[in-house]
């Protein structure tokens, strides 16, 4: 199975978790998914995820995609595409439904300078937060 249609097919999984929260009357604060897929598919998975909100009565709380990356190939990482990718995601999420955005560099093991992962956060709304 390709792994955008695992992403497609974890869906019913998400459904699933819905209705969990829904019988259980259980609080939500936000939402918040991952993915490392294409910008098509992040901008695809968004929608189905705000679709959800709605249709389970939390459209106001935000979607956090906490930890994203295009880049499936380690020769597409750490370098222009990888860079350009990232660029051309952050106004690509900004026009859907994302609040926050989290992406992970996702080296294998330590980088080439010898330091730890990276983590890079942009809050792509402004909802509920002040920006400089």
């Amino acid at each position: 199975m390709e792994a955008r249609e695992k992403g497609i097919h974890r869906r019913e999984f998400v459904k699933g978790f819905f209705e969990y929260r829904k019988a259980h009357n259980s609080p939500m604060d936000f939402f918040t998914w991952h993915s490392f897929f294409d910008i098509e598919s992040l901008a695809e998975f968004s929608k189905f995820y705000d679709t959800l909100l709605k249709e389970y009565g939390l459209e106001g709380i935000e979607a956090h995609l906490n930890e994203w990356n295009g880049p499936h190939k380690l020769i597409q990482r750490c370098n222009s595409y990888a860079s350009s990718q990232a660029a051309a995601t952050m106004p690509a999420m900004q026009n859907i439904s994302a609040d926050l955005l989290c992406y992970y560099d996702a080296p294998f093991g330590e980088a080439t300078n010898g330091e730890k992962k990276a983590l890079m956060i942009a809050n792509i709304t402004g909802r509920d937060h002040e920006l400089p």
